[in-house]
């Protein structure tokens, strides 16, 4: 019989939600930021078996920005545990 696990969301330092998976989830994503607007250049998602360093990089050009960043989604219950970021909700 297959084992259900209970979905617990725990909330990082910057107030986004944190699941708990098997492995790091992380999604890339990069914005074009005008004067008047934002815009989604693209998202995608990846995982990795170890934690990834979260940044974010600015690219100026004339007239916008380029924001790329990296962002965690899912980590297993060890790291979040041993992590003083993470508060359960």
């Amino acid at each position: 019989m297959i084992k259900s696990i209970p979905i617990t969301t725990w909330r990082d330092e910057h107030h986004r939600d944190v699941t708990v998976s098997k492995m790091f989830v992380y999604e890339l994503t990069a914005y074009a930021h005008y004067k008047d607007r934002k815009e989604l250049l693209g998202s995608k998602f990846i995982s990795s078996s170890k934690p990834l360093k979260e940044r974010v990089q600015v690219t100026k050009k004339i007239g916008y920005r380029i924001i790329k960043s990296i962002d965690l989604v899912s980590a297993p219950l060890d790291y979040i545990i041993n992590n003083s970021k993470f508060k359960k909700l």
